[in-house]
């Protein structure tokens, strides 16, 4: 798609990309029309030479098309001269949503716009198209498995390790509106198979927002934070110091008091669903070793009393003086995570366990060395299934509070075990299935590191390789 080609040079300046791929166009083409329902207006985004818009109004899927394409040029006069079509010319994040959807299809579109707008302004596009759409979006977008070469595929692996983790991200900021989630077709390109997705949505009108929380209008913020970037090693870097770090832009945080005398720590979503979610989960907890929100603030986010201890992550396990006390307080918090029964709203009403839903890395566990308590903070909905993750999280702490102990070590191996099995599981698993678990493919991880490494290799000895 000729989405940002007036900017830089790309594989998207490239006015042939329709006659190239014209056997995989005719391809997604059918794919969606055998997976569409009828409806009154459509939104096609990066239209190119409007084989999605044509194949609509065609099959009588869509009464009307609404179409985004940087370059009108490319768009057939026959088309455009169709009252049916209207077509917006120009960057797609400056698109004005006037109306309501029954069929959003984003072709190849959304990692070009990570690439040049950051991904902030991604995931707010993202949340107009699923705000706009009543009923199926078609997505495609490219993989990290395509390699290095692109720039796009460069900036995508700076927040996402795996393809599972970057759709599923962009599924669950859906929030409670996701219905469910289908491969329909995969489509060879840059050496992989990409995904075309159906996604398909309960109306607008049956969506829930219900986080009881009061909201706070009396917040005075001393200090704003952002996070680094990563999975692992995370830390909170005051703005100002901000240059050194590269940071993720989909969440921020600040400290400051409220009621004049209450210190609270504040934390902000890009995608709002998120911070429902969060909500939601905190206050079906009723266990003091948990820290949850108090209040929600429409500039600050999810609001949380403040707390001064440290993460297990800043702390060496082996040094901590009661191990017992200790080891007894992570095998309770395992026993509690593994029985609570959370009730969400997600791709329909699901009952799941608290171990399964959250991420509990030593980054998110801290440790009062004078009370000796522990607590979790950060309930983000990580996963549908993550138990076998947490499982291997805490007993590999129990295992690095004192590595001489017999116990430990044999739950450690058991935990890795049980890891290891499910992620083989998982390698044959359908890859919408991977996706609601975020949840990779064994194969495919090492597959992207291997394109990752020969990719350097040839742009070493041919920089023009490099896109």
């Amino acid at each position: 798609m000729k989405l940002f080609s007036k900017r830089i040079a790309t594989p998207l300046g490239d006015t042939q990309y329709h006659n190239r791929h014209e056997k995989r166009n005719q391809s997604r083409v059918e794919a969606i029309m055998n997976n569409c329902s009828i409806g009154n207006r459509a939104l096609d985004i990066g239209c190119n030479a409007g084989y999605f818009s044509k194949g609509l109004l065609s099959n009588g899927l869509a009464q009307f098309v609404d179409a985004i394409e940087y370059d009108a040029d490319i768009v057939p006069d026959d088309l455009k001269k169709d009252k049916r079509f209207s077509l917006f010319e120009g960057d797609a994040t400056s698109f004005s949503f006037a109306h309501q959807y029954d069929t959003t299809v984003y072709g190849a579109v959304h990692h070009h716009i990570f690439a040049h707008h950051g991904y902030a302004i991604a995931m707010q596009f993202w949340n107009n198209v699923v705000d706009h759409t009543e009923s199926t979006i078609f997505m495609e977008s490219g993989q990290l498995a395509e390699g290095s070469r692109w720039y796009w595929q460069r900036a995508l692996r700076r927040y996402y390790s795996t393809d599972e983790q970057y759709y599923g991200d962009l599924i669950y900021s859906v929030g409670s509106r996701l219905k469910s989630i289908t491969v329909i077709g995969t489509h060879w390109i840059h050496g992989v198979r990409r995904w075309l997705l159906k996604i398909e949505l309960y109306p607008t009108t049956s969506k829930k927002s219900d986080i009881n929380l009061p909201l706070a209008s009396n917040i005075e913020i001393r200090e704003t934070l952002r996070r680094t970037i990563g999975s692992h090693n995370q830390k909170l870097i005051p703005d100002k110091e901000k240059s050194d770090f590269q940071l993720h832009e989909g969440v921020s945080f600040s400290t400051g008091i409220i009621n004049q005398n209450e210190e609270i720590f504040c934390k902000k979503y890009i995608a709002n669903e998120k911070e429902t979610f969060e909500a939601i989960i905190a206050h079906q907890i009723n266990d003091e070793r948990f820290i949850i929100p108090i209040a929600t603030s429409r500039d600050n986010g999810l609001v949380f009393p403040f707390i001064n201890v440290k993460k297990l992550s800043e702390i060496p396990l082996n040094e901590i003086q009661d191990k017992e006390i200790f080891r007894e307080k992570i095998k309770a918090l395992y026993e509690f995570v593994k029985a609570k029964d959370i009730h969400l709203d997600f791709a329909g009403n699901r009952s799941l366990k608290l171990i399964d839903i959250i991420d509990l890395h030593k980054a998110n566990i801290f440790f009062d060395e004078q009370s000796q308590n522990i607590y979790v903070f950060d309930l983000e909905f990580y996963s549908m299934a993550n138990k076998t993750r947490n499982k291997l999280h805490l007993m590999r702490i129990l295992y690095q509070l004192d590595a001489k102990n017999i116990s430990a070590l044999l739950s450690l191996i058991s935990a890795l075990s049980s890891r290891l099995k499910w992620l083989l599981n998982m390698t044959v698993a359908k890859p919408e299935t991977r996706i609601l678990y975020r949840v990779e493919n064994g194969f495919s991880s090492g597959y992207i590191r291997i394109r990752e490494e020969i990719d350097k290799v040839i742009a070493f000895f041919i920089p023009s390789y490099w896109q």
